[in-house]
């Protein structure tokens, strides 16, 4: 097990815009976020990745911040599309 944790991509960091991590956002508007202004996170050191890298990554290697905070949003997006909420973010929901 890895001291540094894998984090989940919240952004594309397209336009220059800096790439952060779904646990140092918070979210500002449809498809936006804006960074939580922890300096815990700033220079953040960890491996920052796609939603198929951290799925493919093994769980003791995740933040567990990203999971949590990843299971909201994706939460929160089933239910704009009118479906019901899952209880893990990796459950394969119809």
């Amino acid at each position: 097990m890895s001291t540094r944790k894998t984090h989940l991509r919240a952004n594309k960091g397209l336009n220059g815009q800096r790439i952060m991590a779904r646990c140092a956002v918070q979210p500002a508007g449809k498809g936006m976020v804006r960074s939580n202004s922890r300096a815990t996170y700033r220079f953040m050191a960890s491996e920052i990745v796609d939603w198929a890298t951290f799925k493919a990554t093994a769980a003791a290697d995740r933040c567990a911040h990203c999971v949590d905070t990843g299971l909201i949003a994706y939460n929160r997006q089933r239910r704009e599309r009118g479906l019901a909420p899952v209880a893990s973010l990796f459950e394969v929901a119809a």
